[in-house]
């Protein structure tokens, strides 16, 4: 999954674990510079977490879709 393409972007992410977030992508990191070797999306502006940013990686999620 390329999660580069939705930086930028208002999101609904969907995750491997039944919660769905809503918010702005705002930062990637790839695979080459994260410390796991996986890629992630640090989500902002959720309902669930307003003031802080959630980091996802790309194995915690099932699917991601332009809001």
């Amino acid at each position: 999954m390329d999660l580069s393409k939705f930086l930028g972007q208002n999101v609904v992410v969907a995750t491997t674990d039944g919660q769905k977030f809503e918010g702005v992508a705002a930062v990637y990191e790839s695979a080459e510079d994260s410390d796991d070797g996986i890629p992630s999306l640090d989500i902002y502006h959720t309902k669930q977490f307003p003031n802080n940013p959630l980091t996802l990686t790309e194995s915690e999620i099932i699917s991601i879709e332009v809001n």
